[in-house]
């Protein structure tokens, strides 16, 4: 049975006999897909998660949400979501409405 590799760069399925294998000097293993991914990873020193090509893309990953990304990695936690603010209860009228004319019961009659 052929293990399933995955490029380390873009995430895509490496087939069997394919691809390219590096490993740095600290004994990590980078399998790449292609030349594309190699060069983007290891000469441009791009982050997966800023290439929009990729399947590690995150919408907005800037430097603010890598921020909070790490430091929650960080402490072992995640974000809790904010709770939803309630809607402000509907505020009574402060004047009371005055009362309407009374109308006479009967057609009225001019003399």
């Amino acid at each position: 049975m052929v293990d399933k590799r995955d490029c380390t760069f873009c995430g895509e399925t490496i087939e069997p006999g394919t691809g390219m294998l590096y490993i740095r000097k600290d004994g990590t293993r980078h399998e790449f897909c292609s030349s594309k991914c190699r060069r983007n990873m290891l000469d441009l020193k791009r982050i997966p998660r800023t290439v929009k090509w990729t399947k590690h893309y995150v919408k907005g990953g800037g430097k603010k949400s890598r921020m909070t990304a790490s430091a929650a990695a960080a402490t072992g936690t995640a974000e809790a979501p904010k709770p939803k603010a309630q809607p402000k209860p509907a505020k009574a009228k402060a004047k009371a409405e005055a009362p309407a004319p009374a109308a006479p019961a009967g057609p009225a009659t001019q003399e």
